[in-house]
């Protein structure tokens, strides 16, 4: 048990940052971490800048940057 992984995010125009720590870093745990921490706190987003990491590639990820109607960047 036990949280094992660290998800972060950072406003490029503010620096301020949101981070998490979760048990797993799936595809499902970083739609719920940018839902639930970003997006239902600060609203939906224009853009989204990924590190490249596996997980965030797939229909995840594609479905939740296709409901906010974001641009993803790599």
């Amino acid at each position: 048990g036990g949280n094992r992984y660290v998800i972060a995010a950072v406003d490029y125009a503010t620096r301020y940052s949101v981070v998490a720590a979760v048990p797993n870093h799936t595809a499902k745990d970083v739609a719920n971490f940018i839902a639930e921490k970003l997006v239902f706190v600060f609203g939906p987003m224009w853009e989204l800048t990924m590190d490249g990491a596996p997980e965030l590639n797939g229909k995840v990820i594609d479905a939740l940057v296709e409901v906010l109607q974001a641009k993803q960047l790599t």
